[in-house]
């Protein structure tokens, strides 16, 4: 038997992919072929993932989903590696001399290079996130606070102002270009953005809200309907809300707390970054800070963008995230 050989993933690799991550992860967790689809062959975007192959069949992959970026005035391409496995036959007793360690510095080299993927990034349990300080040099970007509503107080009726948002257009690109002023770098959320991330991922449902006037889109927040893990909780995976306009964030508000008690939720749950003055808002709201099983790492290919640089201008929600 020989050494397995490591390559870029091509679609012929998806069945014994998939089989792979069913071996590694368990059935349960394992994506499906439509959830690899929609992750890894995202329309506009090249494929970011390396496969071991040995005897015709795929026995390790890290794999990444690529997001476009706004960061110090540009657009760049950051990456979440996400689907990093290697087939328990194939894994070693020192994981520091394994074939993880291989297909991890291979995408390094491939994708972290000078004008490649800006910075990498995740939120990985605590053992996952030891392995990768140690092995791939990622660094500590924040110890993660969930901010945590409770809604036996909340009102039943959502404010007429607060109006699902059925159709996505420009003005969700002049919504976002308004609240980035006040970030250093975000993932771009234009209308082709959400609806690859919101209206087409499988098996998961979610209810965006706005409020509009005059046909522009002036804040939007988004609820995932299906099920969570987080203590039962209605996740609020996205909020686009300028720090200039608090009347929109409070009738934004409302609404998804009036929508989560008529879906017969007790609670929201929401990530967003402690650095961020909309953290701070949220807690004068009634939000409260609890922990959560996640610390943030990255590891950034810009010297300008290091890591104390991330913590203190980089926007991200639940939505940037595969955790929701």
């Amino acid at each position: 038997m020989g050494s397995p050989r490591i390559r870029l993933v091509c679609d012929a690799d998806i069945e014994s992919l998939l089989a792979c991550a069913r071996v590694s992860f368990g059935p349960d967790r394992a994506k499906s072929r439509a959830e690899w689809e929609w992750a890894f062959r995202r329309p506009g975007f090249e494929p970011r993932g390396l496969v071991a192959v040995e005897e015709g069949q795929v026995i390790g992959a890290y794999l990444g989903i690529s997001q476009t970026t706004w960061i110090g005035g540009e657009e760049r391409v950051c990456v979440q590696p996400v689907d990093l496995m290697v087939h328990p036959d194939h894994r070693r007793g020192s994981s520091e001399n394994g074939l993880y360690l291989e297909l991890a510095e291979a995408f390094i080299d491939l994708y972290g290079i000078e004008g490649g993927d800006v910075f990498h990034y995740g939120w990985p349990v605590e053992a996952a996130r030891l392995s990768g300080q140690k092995l791939v040099s990622y660094e500590f970007l924040r110890e993660e606070l969930c901010l945590f509503r409770e809604l036996d107080t909340a009102p039943m009726d959502r404010p007429q102002e607060v109006t699902e948002v059925a159709e996505l257009g420009p003005d969700l690109r002049w919504l976002w270009d308004r609240c980035a002023r006040d970030w250093g770098a975000a993932t771009i959320r234009d209308a082709a953005w959400a609806r690859w991330r919101f209206l087409e991922r499988p098996r998961c449902e979610y209810l965006l809200l706005g409020v509009r006037d005059r046909d522009c889109l002036r804040g939007l927040a988004v609820l995932r309907r299906t099920r969570w893990d987080w203590d039962g909780a209605v996740p609020l995976c996205d909020w686009m809300v300028p720090d200039d306009e608090p009347e929109i964030a409070r009738l934004l508000e409302q609404g998804i707390c009036s929508q989560a008690r008529q879906w017969g939720a007790q609670s929201l749950v929401t990530l967003l970054p402690d650095s961020s003055s909309a953290f701070s808002r949220f807690q004068e709201s009634n939000w409260r800070v609890k922990p959560v099983p996640y610390q943030s790492v990255v590891r950034t290919y810009d010297r300008r963008f290091d890591v104390d640089w991330l913590r203190a201008h980089w926007w991200y929600t639940l939505a940037d995230s595969d955790l929701a």
